[in-house]
């Protein structure tokens, strides 16, 4: 069964930048290349009208795909880097798992 993977990031004020994977050491194509690996079968990025909240939803084909991908070396230090970033600027991040 598909998992479906929502990360719903906040913060403080539009001054505050919403670091990205890509800057942290995933190649600037990481979203086209997972695609194109049919793990995750869908990918989307939205903001609130605020720009306060950015939500990125995943679809990946099962389970198995989503643990493998976040057990993935480059892509958990990357992230490992957001988070402390994170941390740093006061957003905050809620994640929710559900099968589709």
């Amino acid at each position: 069964m598909a998992i479906r993977e929502v990360v719903v990031r906040t913060r403080p004020n539009t001054s505050v930048n919403f670091s990205v994977p890509s800057e942290n050491g995933l190649p600037n194509d990481w979203t086209a290349i997972d695609l194109a690996s049919g793990e995750i079968t869908s990918f989307d990025e939205s903001f609130s009208e605020d720009g306060l909240t950015k939500t990125v939803t995943t679809i990946f084909k099962d389970e198995g795909a989503r643990t493998n991908y976040n057990d993935n070396s480059t892509y958990r230090s990357a992230m490992n880097t957001v988070k402390a970033e994170d941390v740093s600027n006061n957003i905050t991040k809620t994640v929710t798992i559900t099968e589709v």
